[in-house]
């Protein structure tokens, strides 16, 4: 075997451990290395329709509903801001009491560990 074989399989046999050790990491602490824990949501109090404004951002990186809790509590720890995520259609339906810039629905997704892919007019 030359020594440009030896070198590729040795990177290739490295990344292969690399990615059982992170799966298996992964399976043993929950989605998203949550220990376990299911992550608490925070409720806003009222509903959509108390809000006038509202985009839909549509996320890339929920795998659960962890996940979920995470995107959902950036918005709704915010003030004049509220969010119901869908996990299935990866999206969220943000809505706002002022008009909100898309860089700022972009940032909060972002803060939550997660990246926005397109934003929509609600």
């Amino acid at each position: 075997m030359n020594l440009p074989t030896l070198v590729i399989l040795l990177i290739l046999a490295a990344v292969a451990v690399y990615t059982v050790v992170s799966y298996r990491k992964k399976v043993a602490s929950g989605c998203c290395g949550a220990g376990g824990d299911k992550v608490t949501r925070v409720e806003k109090a009222g509903r959509a329709g108390d809000y006038p404004c509202h985009k839909i951002a549509l996320i890339d990186g929920m795998h659960c509903e962890n996940c979920v809790a995470r995107v959902a509590n950036a918005f709704n720890q915010e003030d004049g801001l509220m969010a119901e995520v869908n996990l299935p259609k990866k999206r969220a339906d943000v809505y706002s009491r002022e008009p909100i810039e898309d860089g700022r629905i972009r940032q909060l997704v972002a803060k939550a560990g997660y990246m926005v892919t397109e934003i929509q007019e609600g």
